[in-house]
């Protein structure tokens, strides 16, 4: 006792805190309400994006009728302006608020309507909801050929990380395969699925894809994978799941226990889920429980508490339920159970429902559809794969043509560098005998001067001695001439004589200058050399 008052206070806390965020939450989510509200009556110019804005607070709210009544306002606004892309996404919203109550043929009616005004405005974003819409009503209603339809044409648009994404539409295409028994394939669609959101990093549903996953396996008989795709899904969160998923774990866990032979463990879960299921509303999975808390009470021969779970089911039917394929389960389970008490009136009663259904579901042109448009679909994705592989094989031509053109380029690039290498190695060989043979004439020139020189200095030298013994003669001679003019002068009275000898040493004189000046200009050039 003493162990349990901290865990009943700790649970207290926790309660008391979570109910605080949840508060907050929705006094926030109010206010938010209050302003758009506030804009609307004061007329703002921008009417249209307020509705759409109220009409998704009231779906987190969970206030579908306030849905209907802004979607309402929406459509007659957008009618009145001529706003189509509005007008489209108001009925595909009043639509999604008539699935969530279950009103699936009216939801089904709005969205056919619609489809043709969006893609005839190519509203795409919006086509894909419309069309993601329809497959879901007719995924209720078990028209396993149509949902399939429509998620495969979903497939053809391009799938961002916004609105309708790739791994929800195949997630949505492995429960119609789940639903028709098609384990295997199923189990597929959800493993696509989880790589992508993986891959994309986009984890929002990844726990509800892995119970899906383990459902499949759990159906082939493979517990020990269904378990571990369980594991992963409860481990995902450090936290407690939360009911929308919890409830799907509960009923995943109790068919894996229940083909493990434990019933009791079993029915825990189905129970467990069944409540989460009445907490939020989700009537597909409530009645899934139903069908299989009646089933181990057969097994248990508990008939009366058998009866008592389908009754809970036929007050559930009498309301008008659109799950077909959980309906005609139901209406087996009653069949077998008012043959076991004898009731054969209401036996009678649902065993006529139960045959007329199934017809109307399980028929021949379902069967056909299934396997055309699954057919279609190959094809297509073929058709897809081969344009796929030929725009690759086109891209590899273009390289190859490109990368001939590139081959044949630098083929011709090197050729002329070969060329141009070979005309630049003979221009050097012929600089080289050109440079030789100037060398060779420069040696000859240079000797042939050198040999000019040695002439011309002898030439030179013989010419100095030539003007030496000359001047040396002519000095002496002059000397000669100045001594005989000297004793002539001497010797001779004529009158004129003295002034004949006179000029003649001035001549002599003369001649002696210019022997004098002859012998430095020679000295001079000697010196130059």
């Amino acid at each position: 006792m003493k162990n349990l008052k901290p865990l009943v206070v700790r649970i207290t806390q926790c309660i008391f805190i979570l109910t605080f965020m949840l508060m907050n939450k929705s006094l926030a989510q109010n206010r938010t309400i209050d302003s758009l509200e506030a804009l609307l009556h004061s007329s703002h110019p921008q009417t249209s994006e307020i509705l759409v804005k109220l009409v998704y607070e009231h779906f987190d709210s969970g206030d579908l009728d306030k849905v209907l009544k802004y979607t309402h306002d929406g459509i007659k606004a957008a009618n009145s302006s001529g706003d189509t892309l509005t007008l489209v996404k108001m009925v595909r919203l009043k639509a999604h608020a008539f699935r969530n109550l279950n009103r699936i043929d009216s939801s089904l009616n709005l969205l056919m309507r619609i489809l043709p005004l969006a893609k005839g405005n190519k509203y795409v974003e919006e086509i894909k909801f419309i069309l993601n819409g329809i497959a879901v009503c007719h995924t209720v209603k078990a028209s396993y050929d149509q949902a399939l339809k429509y998620y495969f044409e979903i497939l053809e648009f391009p799938l961002g990380a916004q609105g309708v994404t790739e791994e929800t539409v195949l997630g949505n295409i492995g429960i119609v395969y789940y639903k028709l028994q098609e384990y295997h394939k199923a189990a597929t669609y959800f493993k696509d699925a989880l790589k992508i959101r993986v891959v994309n990093n986009r984890y929002f549903g990844y726990e509800m894809e892995l119970i899906n996953t383990s459902l499949c396996y759990a159906h082939l008989d493979s517990l020990a994978e269904a378990k571990r795709y369980l594991n992963q899904a409860k481990s995902w969160r450090s936290q407690e799941l939360p009911p929308e998923v919890k409830m799907l774990f509960c009923n995943a866990l109790g068919i894996v226990l229940m083909k493990e032979g434990k019933n009791i463990d079993a029915k825990a879960q189905f129970l467990e889920s069944y409540s989460l299921a009445n907490q939020v509303k989700d009537e597909r999975l409530r009645l899934d429980n139903i069908i299989l808390l009646s089933e181990i009470s057969i097994q248990q021969n508990r008939f009366n508490e058998a009866e008592g779970y389908l009754r809970d089911a036929e007050r559930t039917i009498s309301e008008g339920s659109p799950y077909n394929l959980e309906l005609i389960k139901i209406y087996a389970r009653l069949v077998f159970l008012y043959s076991k008490s004898n009731d054969y009136k209401r036996m009678s009663f649902y065993q006529n429902r139960y045959i007329q259904l199934r017809d109307s579901v399980y028929n021949e042109a379902m069967t056909n559809n299934l396997m055309r448009i699954h057919a279609e679909h190959l094809e297509k994705e073929n058709k897809a794969r081969i344009e796929s592989q030929n725009k690759i094989l086109a891209l590899n031509d273009e390289v190859i043509h490109q990368q001939k053109i590139a081959n044949v380029s630098f083929g011709g690039a090197a050729f002329l560098l070969v060329l141009l290498t070979i005309l630049l190695a003979k221009n050097n060989l012929q600089r080289k005998k050109m440079n030789a043979l100037l060398d060779k004439k420069v040696k000859e020139r240079t000797k042939e001067l050198e040999m000019n020189q040695d002439t011309l200095q002898r030439a030179w030298h013989e010419r100095d001695v030539l003007i030496k013994k000359a001047s040396e003669g002519i000095q002496s001679s002059i000397a000669t001439i100045r001594g005989l003019s000297s004793l002539g002068e001497r010797e001779i009275d004529h009158p004129k004589a003295s002034e004949y000898w006179s000029e003649l040493n001035m001549t002599s004189t003369r001649l002696s200058s210019i022997v004098n000046k002859m012998r430095f200009v020679n000295k001079q050039d000697t010196t130059g050399d």
